[in-house]
C-alpha cells in the first residue's frame, strides 16, 4: 500500500510537470506568432508610408508640370483642345475659378500617370486607385493681393492605397495636401490680370 501510494504521487507530480511543460511550449508558440504579426504589420505599415511619400512627391511634381503646360495653353484651352493665348482677339483673361478648374484637371491627369506607373517589384502588392479630384488652395482675393505669388497648397483626393503582404492586407486612404513652393505661376497670372483685365 505504501508504495502505491508512493506511485500515485510520483504520476501526479510527473502529470504536474507535463502539464506546466506543455503550457510553457503553447504560450511561448502564441507569443512567437503575435511577434512575428506585429512584424509583418509593421512592414506593411513601411510600404503604406513609402506609397504615400511617392504620392506627395507626385503631386509636386505634377503641380510643377501642370502650372508650366497651362501657363503655355494661356490658362486654359479652347473648345477644340488647342491652346488659347491669354487675350483672344479682346483684353480678357480667365478668371481665378477657370484657371484652377483647367489646372486642377490637368494636375490630376499628370498624378493618375504618375500613380499608374508606380510599380515595385518582389515586394508585397500595392494597388492604388486614381485620384478623382485634385483642388487649388487658392482663391481671387490670395492671388491679386500676391499671398500665391510665391508658394500655394495643393490637395488631391479619391484615392486608396491597398497593401497586401502575406495574406494580410491594409488599406488606407491616399489624400494628400502639400505646399508648393518656387512655382510663380500665380504671379504671372496677377501681372498678366493687370495688364489684361
Amino acid at each position: 500500500m505504501k508504495s502505491q501510494s508512493s506511485l500515485l504521487i510520483l504520476v501526479a507530480i510527473v502529470s504536474i510537470f507535463i502539464i506546466v511543460w506543455i503550457f510553457q511550449v503553447f504560450s511561448s508558440s502564441t507569443s512567437y506568432q503575435r511577434s512575428i504579426g506585429e512584424t509583418l504589420l509593421s512592414k506593411i505599415m513601411k510600404y503604406l508610408d513609402y506609397v504615400k511619400g511617392f504620392t506627395r512627391t507626385a503631386l509636386i511634381f505634377s503641380t510643377h508640370a501642370s502650372t508650366q503646360f497651362i501657363a503655355g495653353q494661356g490658362g486654359q484651352t479652347s473648345n477644340t483642345g488647342f491652346p488659347r493665348s491669354w487675350i483672344c482677339n479682346a483684353e480678357v483673361s480667365p478668371n481665378v475659378n477657370d484657371v484652377r478648374f483647367f489646372l486642377s484637371e490637368e494636375t490630376k491627369n499628370a498624378l493618375n500617370k504618375y500613380i499608374k506607373n508606380f510599380k515595385i517589384y518582389d515586394l508585397p502588392q500595392i494597388n492604388i486607385t486614381n485620384f478623382t479630384c485634385v483642388d487649388y488652395d487658392v482663391n481671387s482675393a490670395s492671388v491679386l493681393s500676391g499671398m500665391n505669388d510665391e508658394e500655394f497648397y495643393v490637395g488631391a483626393y479619391g484615392s486608396k492605397v491597398n497593401v497586401t503582404l502575406e495574406n494580410n492586407t491594409v488599406s488606407s486612404d491616399n489624400e494628400v495636401y502639400e505646399k508648393i513652393a518656387q512655382d510663380r505661376f500665380w504671379y504671372m497670372y496677377r501681372k498678366f490680370k493687370e495688364w489684361a483685365p
